[in-house]
């Protein structure tokens, strides 16, 4: 017997479209999937992304964590933070932390699944990384330490996002989660960091998420 939990229909000429561009009906079952992670209990809305690897998924978020050297004085900038995962598990390590995702759906998860979790020092804005980076390092304060997690889709982060990161001098670690790390514009990133905001590759770590594929997620550490 095949069950589906949830089944939704999504009427579209194109191969993937966001529900704002073609509508999703719900034809069976909940509106969200609940997915469990590293002991956290997640939600997860039809244009949310979430890694469909859980188990290989918490071993990527933790070796993240480990190479970012959390402390209970630091400020966790999540980019691109999806349903609020990193942030998330991270919440038991730092004073707070600030997730942003151009996803509407993905931050109201995001701040959903915070409330399940029982954690009340993270904060999880809506808007296009480019736009919201340099207004949350500006509401901060210079006084902040602050460690900045990116997990960009495969295309990597737009250049302002880089160049408010690298200006951003409270910001001397800075974790990299990659897909596709040799993406051009990925690749521009890297360059970027260095180049402008001098900050050197320290590590690199890649988790193998898909098993038999091609494809490895990295995790890149760099310092100034």
């Amino acid at each position: 017997m095949i069950t589906f939990a949830p089944l939704y229909l999504v009427p579209s000429r194109n191969v993937r479209c966001t529900n704002e561009v073609a509508p999703l009906t719900l034809l069976h079952g909940d509106t969200h999937l609940m997915e469990d992670l590293s002991g956290f209990a997640f939600r997860i809305s039809p244009d949310s992304f979430f890694q469909v690897n859980s188990q290989a998924a918490s071993i990527l978020y933790e070796t993240a964590l480990k190479l970012a050297n959390l402390t209970y004085t630091t400020t966790l900038l999540d980019v691109c933070c999806g349903t609020g995962t990193i942030g998330i598990l991270a919440s038991r390590y730092v004073r707070g932390v600030v997730g942003i995702d151009i996803v509407r759906d993905a931050v109201k998860d995001a701040e959903h699944n915070a409330t399940l979790n029982h954690v009340s020092n993270a904060e999880f804005i809506s808007g296009r990384a480019e736009k919201v980076v340099p207004e949350v390092i500006r509401g901060l304060g210079m006084s902040s330490e602050i460690v900045a997690v990116v997990n960009p889709g495969r295309s990597g982060l737009h250049e302002s996002v880089i160049h408010a990161l690298c200006e951003t001098k409270q910001i001397q670690q800075l974790i990299y989660i990659s897909c596709k790390a040799d993406n051009a514009n990925t690749l521009q990133n890297f360059v970027q960091l260095c180049h402008e905001g001098n900050f050197t590759l320290r590590k690199v770590s890649p988790v193998d998420l898909f098993p038999h594929t091609t494809h490895t997620e990295l995790v890149l550490l760099f310092k100034r």
